[in-house]
């Protein structure tokens, strides 16, 4: 056996990969892939334990740049109201996305802090 770690091959079915962000627990990651012809990117779960890819934020708009918050909430960037804004959503599956920034400034990335 080698000790090598393995690859993780989240590329599947023509999609690419363009950001991860780690769960706080290590368990899943969050992953944007740009779709077929490089038009947008959706946001995906991948379960570490079971290799199941699902997807969480779909749809015509372009999402992107995942980032982990509390409560297993995912912020991450969206056009979907016209320009780039931070967007968060529960990951449970079929949660509605909801908006938390606005305005003509365009704002292409979440970071979230730890409150204590």
């Amino acid at each position: 056996p080698s000790s090598e770690p393995e690859p993780l091959e989240l590329g599947a079915a023509g999609l690419d990969p363009t950001d991860v962000a780690f769960s706080p627990d290590g368990a899943r990651l969050a992953v944007s892939m740009e779709q077929p012809g490089g038009a947008k990117d959706d946001i995906y779960l991948y379960d570490l334990a079971t290799g199941d890819l699902t997807a969480l934020v779909s749809g015509p708009a372009s999402d992107s740049s995942p980032a982990w918050a509390a409560n297993d909430r995912l912020l991450f960037t969206s056009d979907r109201d016209g320009s780039p804004q931070i967007w968060q959503i529960d990951t449970a599956i079929g949660s509605v996305p909801e908006q938390l920034t606005q305005g003509p400034a365009y704002h292409t990335e979440a970071v979230s802090r730890p409150t204590g």
